[in-house]
């Protein structure tokens, strides 16, 4: 490991001048709707497909504000997909609201497919804007309606797919893989710092993930040591069509477990700030929860977070786990202080927020269903391996193998 790769500044830093409302943290979910069967046809297109779209809308000025916040969804060719949706949002001094649109439906949409299985990963854009009383920032005329300044907007692309995965008994528990309802058979390779100074490099990574993809594989697996995944590498997914299995930062590597016989021994309760960890995690899922190419989250390689940071995690990424501030509290026992994120004060409310509830979120890298599935270590062999050696029934004994060694010339 490169020591202090991520301490400080380790990507760009933007200064944004917006006007007095300011727009953030956009989530989208396209969900295509079953036609009764669940599966769908790889290059047909979807007949209905539902929206959620959201965002947090803050005042940042003294004065109450009226706001008129705007949904424009266009197709992959750029037309329409649907009439602009205007909302209006009545906001306080200081106030932040968290705002949902009142689910718009995709007619005739066109879905979102992994490489391989023979579609096309077509993209949806979404702007949203914030408007209101002309001031001193940019002024806009509305037809028909009285002069707005443009207050702020963002833009981002997202695509329509749905993606589940279970454990199956027919393999041995091994965890399967579905994406619009095709079962998906998982060949990756994991994608460890490919800069040593931490640069976004989008040209670059836009290449690799194509010899990525040239050499059959539909998936990167973002290995938990490894730092952050830049919006550039995650947006060359999302047009190549790889799925991207997204790890948090638990791992022995960066912890005192080495390859020796006398390395010591992990820190189950590592790291130090379990505050920072989760408001870390929440910001990283936040960043990348609309590109279609993320499939799993995953808590850590080869061991777990600490219960109260697994519970964490859980209550932001599953709607039936969520703990409140109390129940949080109670599993960092060691820790004598409150927690930021709630105390034990009576609080049962969930006190880390629910920011995607659309893909699995597994402790860790050998665990439900990856590997043995019960923590042992159960991944390699390590090493140059020999094609031919992975069509060989006794070549790995399990149903999803989290890590080998590449091929290469011995």
């Amino acid at each position: 490991p490169i020591p202090d790769r991520n301490t400080g500044l380790w990507d760009k830093v933007e200064v944004e001048v917006t006007g007095p409302v300011v727009l953030r943290d956009p989530h989208v979910v396209a969900t295509p709707l079953d036609s009764g069967t669940g599966a769908h046809v790889p290059g047909g297109a979807c007949p209905r497909a539902s929206l959620h779209v959201s965002v947090t809308v803050a005042n940042a000025t003294g004065r109450a504000r009226e706001v008129f916040l705007t949904l424009t969804v266009t197709s992959p060719s750029g037309e329409p997909a649907f009439p602009a949706v205007t909302d209006t949002v009545l906001l306080l001094p200081g106030q932040e609201v968290h705002h949902s649109f009142s689910n718009p439906e995709i007619l005739q949409a066109e879905l979102w497919w992994p490489l391989g299985v023979g579609g096309e990963q077509p993209l949806y854009g979404l702007t949203l804007t914030a408007t209101g009383q002309a001031g001193r920032h940019c002024v806009m005329k509305a037809p028909g309606a009285a002069s707005l300044s443009l207050w702020h907007s963002l833009s981002l692309q997202f695509g329509v797919r749905k993606v589940w995965s279970q454990e199956e008994a027919e393999l041995g528990g091994g965890r399967v893989f579905y994406v619009n309802g095709q079962r998906i058979f998982i060949r990756g390779g994991n994608w460890i710092v490919p800069d040593g100074m931490l640069r976004d490099l989008p040209e670059r990574f836009r290449r690799e993930v194509e010899f990525h993809a040239h050499m059959g594989l539909n998936c990167i697996r973002l290995w938990g040591g490894a730092g952050i995944a830049t919006p550039d590498l995650l947006k060359a997914c999302d047009a190549a069509g790889l799925l991207v299995w997204y790890e948090f930062w638990i791992t022995g590597d960066c912890n005192g477990r080495g390859a020796t016989p006398g390395s010591p021994v992990s820190d189950p309760n590592w790291p130090l700030d379990h505050n920072l960890f989760l408001a870390n995690a929440a910001d990283c899922i936040r960043w990348v929860r609309n590109h279609p190419c993320v499939v799993l989250w995953c808590g850590g390689n080869e061991q777990h977070p600490a219960s109260d940071l697994d519970a964490g995690l859980r209550s932001m990424l599953d709607p039936n786990k969520q703990q409140s501030g109390c129940e949080l509290h109670r599993l960092k026992a060691k820790d004598t202080t409150a927690l930021v994120w709630g105390g034990c004060d009576g609080d049962t409310q969930p006190s880390l927020p629910l920011l995607d509830w659309t893909r699995p979120y597994v402790k860790g890298s050998m665990w439900a269903g990856l590997g043995k599935g019960s923590g042992e270590f159960s991944d390699g062999p390590y090493g140059c391996q020999t094609p031919s050696d992975f069509f060989r029934p006794d070549f790995y004994k399990y149903a999803f193998n989290p890590e080998v060694g590449s091929v290469g010339v011995p």
